[in-house]
């Protein structure tokens, strides 16, 4: 898990927001849009491979996250970014003026997720596994 800040250029025309690919540094295979989000959490899963960038383009964008060592709330506002790894338990919570762009490294594929957090937990503990 790693947050990184766009840079930002500001001038009259309005704000210009960039990063580049040794920011984040891996391929994007998938990209999607999360928005209109209502009371429930989005994500609510871990993934066993590849790494996702979650940018929040508007609004705030509230995201809680879990390993083995860390269990944090992170607010990404306008411009933030948090890259996320394998191996971490995710939930996105935001309102009706929140969107958040997803970068991901692979093509879905539904044998990548772990989507029950029990499973999840007792994967991450059991002591032959390295993350």
């Amino acid at each position: 898990m790693k947050i990184i800040k766009f840079k930002k250029f500001k001038d009259n025309r309005g704000t210009l927001f960039y990063n580049f690919y040794k920011d984040f540094n891996f391929k994007v295979k998938r990209t999607y849009f999360l928005k209109n989000f209502n009371k429930s959490s989005r994500g609510n899963h871990a993934r066993k491979f590849g790494k996702k960038l979650y940018i929040c383009l508007s609004g705030v964008i509230k995201i809680s996250l879990e390993t083995k060592r860390i269990k944090k709330k992170i607010n990404l506002n306008t411009g933030d970014s948090l890259k996320v790894e394998k191996y971490t338990w995710l939930s996105i919570k935001g309102n009706h003026k929140s969107i958040c762009l997803v970068l991901d490294s692979l093509d879905y594929n539904e044998k990548h997720y772990i989507r029950d957090k029990k499973k999840f937990l007792k994967q991450i503990n059991n002591e032959n596994t390295t993350f």
